[in-house]
């Protein structure tokens, strides 16, 4: 991330990681002040879902209510809070080409 801010001026760094894999709130809040104090501008927090059956299970679907706690927890730690929800939408597999139905999920982008 360092390096990459001094790319250009005005570069923006961003990561992401999916949650529902079993990372308990203080190991997420701590990944979170990690990213941040290693420079990184935007942040995209998503819902695991396996590509496939074959693929890591789902060890919990996480409530709506979750994401917007950690929207807030980014907001403090200096994250721009904009965040971006698929109402009703389709979702894909993180390999990003299964169609896995219509769920309720979230991704939030700080």
């Amino acid at each position: 991330m360092k390096t990459a801010r001094h790319l250009g001026k005005g570069t923006l760094t961003k990561s992401g990681f999916m949650l529902g894999l079993g990372k308990t709130e203080p190991e997420v809040i701590e990944l979170m002040a990690q990213l941040r104090e290693a420079g990184c501008d935007l942040l995209s927090i998503g819902q695991y879902l396996p590509p496939s059956l074959g693929h890591y299970p789902v060890a919990r679907f996480v409530p709506p209510e979750e994401f917007e706690h950690y929207e807030a927890v980014g907001r403090a730690m200096g994250f721009p809070g904009h965040r971006f929800q698929a109402p009703g939408a389709q979702f894909l597999s993180g390999s990003g080409g299964l169609p896995l139905g219509r769920e309720k999920n979230r991704l939030t982008a700080f």
